[in-house]
């Protein structure tokens, strides 16, 4: 598991699914919908710093991931 202190200041998806503990899939739309994103060619990349953003709002608690 990896702490948010130690992580790198653009995550993958793969670090946000370790750090939330929750599957690849489930990450990747948890960003779609929920977190400010870049899209690089096929993969997506957040800031650290929009990634704790998202953690401290509203949206954590109300994030939805939709099937």
């Amino acid at each position: 598991m990896k702490n948010i202190d130690n992580l790198p200041d653009i995550l993958t998806a793969k670090d946000i699914s370790e750090v939330l503990r929750i599957s690849y899939n489930s990450t990747l739309k948890l960003i779609k919908y929920n977190i400010t994103y870049l899209k690089l060619g096929n993969t997506y990349r957040v800031t650290k710093i929009n990634f704790i953003k998202f953690l401290q709002s509203d949206k954590s608690r109300e994030a939805v991931i939709k099937s």
